[in-house]
């Protein structure tokens, strides 16, 4: 993960005026399952802290299965500093 620096863009087909067939191909590839995914540490600094919670490829997978298709998964795993305030 990127850590917010890099954004992917949304998927968007278009018809051309001139419609030809097309084939589409998925591809599936995933890590293990116990893979621990999160930021790269390049990309973390004291100025710039991790913006999610390190997650296994499992983990993701439960919560993609229980939310909805539009719905955000990676703010399952987001850390919301201003939560974590101590008094």
């Amino acid at each position: 993960m990127t850590n917010g620096r890099l954004m992917s863009v949304r998927h968007r087909v278009m018809l051309s005026s001139s419609y030809q067939a097309r084939l589409s191909i998925i591809y599936f590839a995933s890590p293990p399952p116990k893979a621990l995914i999160s930021c790269l540490p390049e990309l973390v600094t004291p100025e710039k802290p991790p913006l999610y919670n390190p997650f296994t490829w499992m983990e993701l997978k439960k919560v993609m299965y229980t939310m909805k298709l539009a719905a955000n998964r990676l703010d399952h795993f987001k850390i919301h500093p201003e939560n974590d305030i101590v008094e």
